[in-house]
């Protein structure tokens, strides 16, 4: 069992050694080695969530506590593991209060703490390299994808407005009209008086 431990080394900002540390051994436990083998064959067999494609092999075991509260009882979530399993590099412990099984509630959780010390550290001792986050520049816009058989909808183009000119209101003028001939205006003639004829002597 070794001391636990959270700083590696402490340096200036320059980067110069203040002070580094070394693993501790507080206790050790003497087996045959033949009954740690039966233990990591059987570590590396255990069923678990979260762990699908993992690039190495995981010597891990899932577990549930279960704990007495106000409420009631409770069942906490518990899993264990180190990787890789022919050359551990890093054991971790999770502990989920009221998680359920351990291969469901913590399982999932150590996978992403892996992970998280692949990219940076590396589990094989070399760091994998994080592909940069797409800035909004670069990022392409999506275009509509035409369905097969259709033909391209033609984008209507703008029909320039013809505007009216105002014509001018022609104000007609009034025509005088033709003076009427007067109409004579027959005057009567007099009627010839007979004269009177002279007596008869």
């Amino acid at each position: 069992r070794l001391k636990p431990q959270f700083v590696e080394k402490m340096t200036t900002f320059e980067g110069a050694m203040i002070s580094g540390y070394t693993p501790e051994v507080i206790e050790e436990i003497k087996l045959p080695d033949t009954y740690w083998t039966v233990i990591e064959s059987g570590m590396k067999l255990v069923r678990k969530q979260g762990f699908d494609a993992f690039p190495y092999t995981v010597a891990s075991k899932t577990g549930t506590s279960e704990q007495t509260v106000s409420g009631g009882r409770v069942e906490n979530a518990v899993f264990i593991a180190y990787v890789p399993a022919e050359n551990p590099v890093l054991a971790v412990a999770v502990v989920v209060p009221e998680g359920g099984f351990g291969g469901w509630g913590a399982a999932p959780i150590a996978r992403k703490i892996f992970d998280a010390y692949d990219q940076y550290i590396g589990l094989n001792g070399t760091p994998k390299k994080m592909a940069p986050s797409p800035t909004p520049s670069s990022t392409p816009t999506p275009t509509a994808t035409p369905k097969v058989g259709s033909k391209p909808k033609a984008t209507p183009k703008a029909t320039p407005k013809a505007t009216a000119k105002a014509t001018p209101k022609v104000t007609p003028t009034a025509t005088p009209t033709a003076s009427a001939t007067p109409k004579a205006t027959p005057t009567a003639t007099p009627t010839p008086t007979a004269s009177p004829t002279p007596a008869e002597e």
